[in-house]
C-alpha cells in the first residue's frame, strides 16, 4: 500500500476496524464511503470479493440475510421489523474486505493486526482510566472504555485478547503485542462481563489444542498467572461476580431463566416464521411469567440461540447455525492450509475468537450487538487465500 488512489479503500477498511471500537456511526460513514470508492474505481472489486469469499459460508450468509427479510415482512409489527433490519449494512464489509486481502496479502493483514490492536488498546486505555479515576468497576456503573455498553466492550475485548495471545504464541513473542495483550485481558476482566469471560475460556482452550500439550501447558501458566494477579487484587465487584457466577439466585441469572422459558413458549406459538426481527415489546406482556417484574420490557433473550429461534423461527435458527458452523469450519481448514507464522498465528487467533463469540452468544445476544457484530462478521475474510483477486482491478 503506497497511498494512492488506489489503496484508499484499504485504508478505509482500516479505519472501519478502528471505528467498531468507538462509534458505530463513525463505522457506518467509513463503510458507505469505502463502497462508493470501490464503484468508483472499479465495480469489479465486489465481485472479486465475491469469488474469493468462502463460498459455503456465503451461501449461508445470503440464506441468513434473505430469511431475515421474509421474516421481518411476516412480522408481528413489520415497520419495527424493517427498522432492524437496517444492519444487514454490516454484510457488505466482509465482502469487499475479502478482496483487498487477497490483492494486499500480508501487507494488509499486519495493517489490520495493528488497527485491531490500537483500537484495544485505546478503548482498554479509556477503561483504566474509568475504573482508576472516574469511579467505574461496580456492578451499578462498569467500564464501557469508548463504547456504550460494559458487554459491548468484552466482546471485542475477548476477540482482540484472543488474536494478540495467538500472534505471540503461535508466531514469535513480541514485548508490544504481549503487553497489549496484557492490557487487553485485564480491562476484559473488569468489564466484570461473565459471558465474555467464558467465551474467552473457550478460545484459549482451542489455542491450547492447536499446538501441542507442552505449549497448551506454557499457555494455561501464562494466562492462569495473568488471572491470579488480576484476582488478587479484586475489587467488591469482582469478587461477587466470581461467587455467584452461576447462582440462580443472583438477580441476572435469574432473569437469564425466566427469560429462557418464556422464549421457549414463544417459540412453541410461532415456531416457522418466528415473530419477526425486534418484536420483544408486542410478546413481552402476553409471555411474561408471573415471577419476571411488570413494567420492565427486556430488550432481548441473552442467548443468540433462543433469540433466532424467537425471531425468526426454527428454520431461521437452522440457517443460523449452518452460518455459525461453516464459517467455524472456513477458520479450520484455513488454519490447516496456511503455511507462514503470521498466517498461521493469525488463522489460529480467528478461530479462537469465533468460538469465544460463539460461546459467549450462549448466554448474552451478541450477534445483535452492532459493533460486535460488525467485527464478527469480517472475521473469516482476513484469512481469504493471497492473490486470488485480481490484482489489476483498482488500478
Amino acid at each position: 500500500m503506497r497511498g494512492g488512489w488506489a489503496d484508499l479503500p484499504a485504508y478505509l477498511a482500516l479505519v472501519y476496524v478502528l471505528a467498531c471500537f468507538c462509534s458505530i456511526t463513525a463505522a457506518q460513514v467509513t463503510l458507505g464511503l469505502m463502497a462508493l470508492v470501490f464503484l468508483l474505481q472499479d465495480p469489479r472489486w465486489i465481485h472479486r470479493g465475491l469469488q474469493v469469499f468462502p463460498r459455503t459460508h456465503g451461501l449461508w450468509s445470503l440464506v441468513l440475510v434473505g430469511w431475515a427479510v421474509v421474516t421481518a415482512t411476516w412480522a408481528l409489527e413489520p415497520t419495527r421489523a424493517w427498522h432492524h433490519l437496517r444492519k444487514l449494512m454490516f454484510w457488505v464489509p466482509p465482502v469487499l474486505l475479502a478482496a483487498l486481502v487477497a490483492r494486499y496479502g500480508t501487507s494488509f493483514r499486519k495493517a489490520w493486526l495493528y488497527a485491531l490492536t490500537l483500537g484495544g488498546v485505546i478503548t482498554s486505555g479509556v477503561g483504566w482510566v474509568q475504573y482508576l479515576w472516574v469511579g467505574h468497576g461496580t456492578l451499578e456503573r462498569r467500564v464501557t472504555g469508548l463504547l456504550s455498553h460494559y458487554m459491548t466492550l468484552g466482546g471485542l475485548l475477548s476477540v482482540v485478547f484472543l488474536i494478540l495471545v495467538a500472534q505471540v504464541w503461535v508466531d514469535r513473542f513480541r514485548w508490544s503485542l504481549a503487553g497489549a495483550a496484557v492490557l487487553t485481558g485485564t480491562v476484559l476482566v473488569l468489564s466484570l462481563t461473565r459471558s465474555a469471560w467464558l467465551g474467552t475460556l473457550a478460545g484459549l482452550t482451542v489455542l491450547a489444542s492447536l499446538r501441542g500439550w507442552q505449549r497448551a501447558v506454557r499457555l494455561v501458566l501464562a494466562c492462569g498467572a495473568l488471572a491470579g494477579a488480576v484476582f488478587w487484587f479484586a475489587p467488591p465487584a469482582l469478587s461477587y461476580r466470581l461467587e455467584h457466577f452461576f447462582s440462580p439466585s443472583e438477580v441476572s441469572n435469574r432473569m437469564r431463566l425466566w427469560l429462557w422459558e418464556m422464549g421457549l413458549r414463544v417459540v412453541w406459538d410461532h415456531p416457522w416464521f418466528g415473530t419477526g426481527p425486534d418484536q420483544m415489546p408486542y410478546i413481552y406482556d402476553n409471555y411474561r411469567l408471573p415471577a419476571m417484574p411488570e413494567g420492565e420490557v427486556q430488550a432481548h433473550f441473552h442467548d443468540n440461540l433462543l433469540q433466532m429461534a424467537v425471531e425468526r423461527g426454527l428454520p431461521g435458527l437452522g440457517i443460523w447455525l449452518g452460518w455459525y458452523i461453516s464459517g467455524l469450519q472456513w477458520l479450520r481448514v484455513r488454519y490447516r492450509q496456511v503455511e507462514t507464522p503470521l498466517e498461521k498465528a493469525l488463522a489460529a487467533g480467528l478461530l479462537a475468537a469465533w468460538v469465544s463469540l460463539g460461546v459467549a452468544g450462549l448466554f448474552e445476544y451478541n450477534f445483535g450487538d452492532s459493533e460486535v457484530l460488525m467485527l464478527w462478521l469480517t472475521l473469516p475474510a482476513w484469512v481469504v487465500p493471497e492473490g486470488a483477486a485480481g490484482e489489476e482491478v483498482g488500478g
